[in-house]
């Protein structure tokens, strides 16, 4: 039995950024043609070289020709790096659909880890979209107290503040121990 069965499918989650990458990005052909220009550039120089170096040990018959030819070259790689600028890429409709639908789907990703965690309510909640639930039911509690007609005091409204917010209880206890000492043992207010 295998110990690990789900081994491709996480061979190939590892491979998804990168064909989405590919996707995404694709291929410039502005850039595909300058990259290429400038390969042959780069040749055409070696060749003429090549060609001075052949002409300076006495080849004098073809060294002017091949030298000639790669200048026509070179002159010609100038006039195509002179007019790249006026190409436009053009991107297919496919791709761009496809590019449209990865950026949905990983929206659509996003939002589904966000609230499966339950880091989406935590962020509403932290940029004020909603209140939390302790909250909404502590203003339900209150609104109760505040009822003439309810069963509820406001000790049950203090007793359910004080287990849900530890600074709260923690000031309650403060100022209880403060309440409860005798007038005499209490520091003199400073003036």
């Amino acid at each position: 039995m295998n110990p690990y069965p789900y081994a491709p499918a996480l061979r190939l989650w590892r491979a998804l950024p990168q064909c989405v990458l590919f996707f995404a990005v694709g291929c410039s052909a502005a850039q595909e043609i300058a990259t290429s220009t400038n390969s042959v550039y780069r040749h055409a120089q070696t060749i003429r070289e090549e060609a001075a170096a052949l002409e300076s040990e006495g080849e004098t018959k073809h060294a002017p020709k091949i030298m000639e030819a790669a200048a026509k070259i070179q002159n010609e790689c100038t006039d195509i790096q002179n007019s790249i600028p006026k190409i436009k890429d053009i991107v297919p409709a496919w791709l761009a659909t496809l590019q449209l639908g990865l950026l949905v789907l990983g929206g659509l990703v996003v939002c589904y880890l966000l609230f499966s965690t339950g880091l989406g309510s935590a962020l509403k909640v932290l940029f004020g979209y909603l209140p939390s639930k302790k909250k909404i039911q502590e203003v339900d509690l209150l609104k109760s107290v505040l009822s003439t007609d309810s069963p509820e005091s406001i000790r049950e409204y203090v007793a359910s503040r004080r287990a849900s917010d530890a600074a709260f209880n923690a000031a309650w206890e403060t100022e209880k121990k403060t309440a409860s000492t005798p007038a005499d043992t209490k520091p003199p207010a400073t003036v």
